[in-house]
């Protein structure tokens, strides 16, 4: 069937964990985030997408799409991937 998806905005670095826990506790099968207005400077920026990924957790069998639109918005898009039980180094 069909999953579930979710999604929301970022515009502190506090909003990056309070929605990743948010999308745990609903069982989403994917998230997509808004991270900032487009305004922000290079560093803000940077602290915004850290923020989201710490908030990530484990991302093994994980994709992180990261799309920077033409506004200057940035989105990122985390997908899990099916995944056979494997050993890593």
């Amino acid at each position: 069937g069909l999953g579930v998806c979710g999604s929301g905005r970022v515009n502190h670095p506090d909003d990056g964990f309070r929605l990743g826990e948010e999308a745990r506790q609903s069982d989403l099968e994917a998230l997509t985030l808004h991270v900032g207005w487009g305004y922000e400077d290079d560093s803000a920026a940077a602290l915004l997408i850290e923020a989201v990924l710490e908030a990530s957790g484990d991302l093994t069998n994980q994709v992180l799409q990261v799309d920077v639109r033409k506004d200057g918005q940035v989105q990122l898009e985390r997908f899990a991937l099916p995944a056979e039980d494997v050993d890593l180094p």
